[in-house]
C-alpha cells in the first residue's frame, strides 16, 4: 500500500510558497480548504490582479515538486479572480464569481 499524504503535503507547500513570495505586505494569503488557496489583494484593480496571478501560476510551475527517487513532476495550477469592481462587497459572491472564471 502506497501513502500519498507525504506527496500530497508536498504538493500544497510548493504551492503556497510562491503564493508567500509574490504577495504583497498587505495581501493575504492561505489555504481556503482541500488543495485551494485563496488570496485577498486589497486596492487592486482586476488588470492587475490578473498580473499578480499569473505572478502565482508562474512561480508554482518553475519550482517543480521533487519526488525521493530523484525524478521532478510539473505543477501546474488553474486561477480565477474577481474583484468588488463587479459592485460586488459580498465574499461568497466573490468567491463564486472566481470558481467561474476557472
Amino acid at each position: 500500500m502506497m501513502l500519498i499524504h507525504p506527496t500530497g503535503d508536498k504538493a500544497l507547500c510548493l504551492v503556497a510558497e510562491p503564493l508567500l513570495q509574490n504577495k504583497r505586505d498587505y495581501d493575504l494569503v492561505g489555504r481556503w480548504g482541500g488543495e485551494e488557496f485563496l488570496a485577498l489583494l486589497p486596492k487592486t484593480s482586476l488588470a492587475d490582479t490578473r498580473m499578480i496571478a499569473e505572478r502565482f501560476r508562474a512561480g508554482i510551475e518553475a519550482a517543480g515538486l521533487h519526488m525521493p527517487e530523484g525524478r521532478s513532476v510539473k505543477v501546474t495550477v488553474s486561477l480565477g479572480v474577481s474583484s468588488t469592481a463587479s459592485g460586488s462587497l459580498d465574499i461568497e459572491e466573490l468567491i463564486r464569481q472566481a470558481d467561474e472564471a476557472l
